[in-house]
């Protein structure tokens, strides 16, 4: 099992809302992008930030400077709420 799935079933067996990436139906397109849970109050999804870039770049179709410029402003810059996941830089 995934870590994403992991997560999918540890947060819905703590009766915890984990606010993912994505709808329903895309939040496995960021599956090579999730690094874990900050099991905080509330917990929150940590992503790298270079692997969700990669994911605009590969599934999107984008070059390397639309993906960094759309994440900026659609991913990173969007705060939706106490449950905003952290991205994070991995330095891959």
């Amino acid at each position: 099992m995934s870590r994403l799935a992991t997560a999918i079933e540890w947060a819905e067996e703590m009766d915890y809302q984990l606010l993912l990436l994505g709808s329903e139906e895309e939040r496995f397109d960021f599956e090579e992008a999730f690094l874990g849970v900050m099991v905080d109050e509330p917990p929150l999804a940590i992503y790298s930030e270079e692997r969700v870039i990669d994911v605009f770049i590969e599934r999107d179709g984008m070059t390397y400077d639309e993906a960094v410029e759309f994440y900026h402003f659609n991913v990173q810059g969007a705060h939706v709420g106490e449950q905003t996941p952290i991205f994070i830089m991995s330095f891959e």
